[in-house]
């Protein structure tokens, strides 16, 4: 069904917003200001989702897109509009999400400090969709084939689309894994299936497997790193848990400050990982252990702080009622969805914590992922 609609506001996800008839249409990359022609292909009660057919009018922030798959390629929500524009838009869709679902009002959000570096070449590691011999991604909301442009992906750093240029295919596969290892250079997992991803950052060594998870934006790994310390405000005989630790992103920075530290996290391979760095970076006051957030028995533990740093739907039941029997008198909470960080803010603020200092790093510039870190306060700490 086609129908006119003038963008008047902005939602998470990359979606632009307007009414026909009252009724609410999220249009994808849609910029306010826009009059479109649309096709609404999904339709509810109170929404419906629509995609973009032509362009009426458009924006007046509407920019050239710097890729000339934008459009097309799903990897990217932001490229037609400047960088400072994308930036105001996360600001706004971040401080709306607190509002509408953590319940907060403007004057008990803390200013937001944001962290931005370079919006280009800034991906370490990826997963690349194969057809045939052309390497590429897939459209949005589809498994419809989009090829790379000459030049290669423009979030890519240059060491994976120099690399994925010179990937020779001679398997039938769909989906390669690729990554820019700081000491040896392109690896990918057609070539290289069990490889190790060696990082070098806040002059740790980290070790991850290819398919693992690694913070992915080379610019900015360093500067999340400082923030998380800074809000933790580690003293030299404080004890703190590391939950969802991954290879020891967290953990291993903040032992080397901190008196003693637990790591726990669900995946095996990654607190391998995490104890084969905790040893060749020379760190003897941490423990690691096979374990989901869920599964944590709050009495075993009394940490002055705690890192956590969930998936995208955010902390389990279960996990939030441990940190709340808990009662650390910090609690520091990365997030890669403010969505599920504002439902699960609620809970804390619920039990007596205080949001007391939030920033967002924009870890995945051009895209609709918002990133931030938030350090609770408890109250009988305050």
């Amino acid at each position: 069904m086609t129908e006119e609609i003038t963008i008047t506001n902005i939602a998470y996800g990359g979606f632009g917003i307007g009414r026909i008839n009252g009724k609410t249409i999220f249009v994808d990359s849609a910029v306010p200001g826009d009059v479109l022609q649309i096709d609404i292909f999904r339709d509810a009660k109170n929404y419906s989702f629509a995609r973009q057919l032509s362009i009426i009018r458009p924006s007046p922030l509407r920019v050239q897109p710097e890729c000339p798959n934008f459009g097309e390629c799903g990897g990217c929500s932001y490229l037609n509009i400047d960088y400072t524009t994308e930036i105001d838009f996360k600001l706004k869709i971040l401080t709306g999400l607190l509002q509408r679902i953590a319940g907060l009002s403007l004057d008990d959000i803390p200013e937001i400090d944001v962290i931005t570096d370079s919006r280009f070449s800034y991906r370490s590691h990826a997963g690349i969709k194969i057809s045939g011999t052309r390497k590429g991604f897939y459209a949005g909301d589809s498994n419809s084939f989009v090829e790379f442009p000459v030049h290669g992906c423009r979030l890519l750093c240059d060491v994976l689309n120099d690399g994925i240029r010179k990937l020779k295919i001679y398997n039938d596969v769909r989906e390669i894994k690729v990554a820019g290892d700081h000491f040896s250079g392109f690896i990918d997992s057609l070539n290289s299936p069990d490889a190790y991803v060696l990082e070098f950052d806040y002059n740790f060594k980290f070790r991850h497997d290819l398919s693992g998870f690694y913070q992915a934006n080379i610019n900015l790994r360093e500067k999340m790193i400082q923030r998380v310390i800074e809000y933790a405000s580690p003293g030299k005989n404080d004890v703190f848990m590391d939950i969802c630790c991954g290879c020891g992103f967290f953990s291993l920075p903040l032992a080397s400050v901190s008196g003693r530290g637990h790591g726990f996290d669900s995946d095996k391979r990654s607190i391998y990982n995490a104890v084969h760095n905790m040893r060749i970076n020379n760190i003897d006051n941490i423990s690691f252990e096979v374990r989901a957030e869920s599964g944590i028995h709050p009495h075993r533990y009394k940490p002055d702080f705690i890192v956590v740093d969930p998936p995208r739907n955010g902390i389990s039941k279960n996990g939030k009622n441990t940190i709340n029997a808990i009662k650390p008198s910090r609690l520091i909470y990365v997030s890669c969805d403010p969505s599920t960080f504002a439902r699960d803010a609620a809970d804390f603020i619920k039990q007596g914590m205080q949001i007391k200092k939030i920033t967002m790093i924009d870890m995945f510039p051009c895209t609709k992922h918002i990133e931030l870190i938030a350090c609770f306060y408890a109250d009988k700490k305050v």
